[in-house]
């Protein structure tokens, strides 16, 4: 399927002009006798099924004849997703090969994590080293805050979800909860594990705007995360 080779000078143009196309798989530019020549294919053959015995040595083609399996979505603030070099979702649709897809964070404690993600020619989705992820699930992983500890006071109360465990006076340790800290009946703080402007994640509250805790302890009272020194909020603007 030959196109207006005026408006078709390079090879990256003329597999635009295919990715364009909801029915090609594949692009083949090269030059002959006439000048530039873009072929779009609807199939992709062999040299055998195309009956071309020599090689084209010069030509410069493109292909999408395989497509990887588009994957299923996680939602959570701490999960990383994924962004794809395509007009299209890897969360909607297969994507074809050469689709190059990256991670939407990094994170500290999945050091497995591939920099980035291929669609290879055999329809596997590839890491940056060019090896097959055999299992597309592992590719949706969620980060994990390190634990913080709210200090029990009697004017504390914390509701999360999921549950945390709690016994009279014992403190609270969350992990990946998302809870509210209810300071003397009348303050209410969010707090929840998640991404925010740096790569990785932490805990944050809703203080007049998201803050990011720098702490490993919070509490209602300043104080109370240091009986003996009291110390400054346990947070930064």
């Amino acid at each position: 399927d030959d196109v207006d080779v005026a408006s078709i000078t390079d090879a990256d143009t003329c597999y635009e002009a295919c990715a364009a196309k909801k029915d090609c798989v594949a692009s083949i530019f090269d030059t002959n006798i006439f000048g530039n020549r873009c072929r779009l294919l609807t199939s992709c053959l062999s040299m055998e099924e195309a009956n071309v015995i020599v090689p084209c040595l010069d030509c410069n083609a493109q292909r999408k004849c395989s497509t990887c399996p588009k994957i299923t979505y996680s939602a959570g603030s701490t999960v990383i997703h994924w962004i794809c070099e395509a007009t299209d979702s890897i969360y909607k649709n297969d994507l074809p090969e050469g689709t190059v897809c990256s991670p939407t964070h990094t994170c500290s404690k999945q050091p497995d994590l591939p920099e980035k993600i291929v669609c290879g020619d055999g329809g596997k989705w590839q890491n940056q080293d060019g090896f097959d992820i055999e299992d597309e699930t592992t590719l949706e992983v969620s980060c994990a805050c390190d634990p913080l500890t709210i200090k029990y006071d009697a004017g504390t109360n914390l509701f999360c979800n999921p549950d945390v465990t709690h016994e009279g006076t014992d403190d609270w340790v969350l992990t990946d909860e998302k809870c509210d800290m209810v300071c003397d009946g009348n303050v209410f703080i969010p707090i929840e594990c998640k991404f925010g402007e740096e790569a990785d994640v932490g805990w944050h509250i809703d203080y007049d705007g998201d803050v990011e805790l720098k702490t490993d302890c919070f509490a209602c009272s300043y104080s109370t995360c240091d009986e003996d020194t009291p110390t400054d909020p346990p947070f930064e603007e």
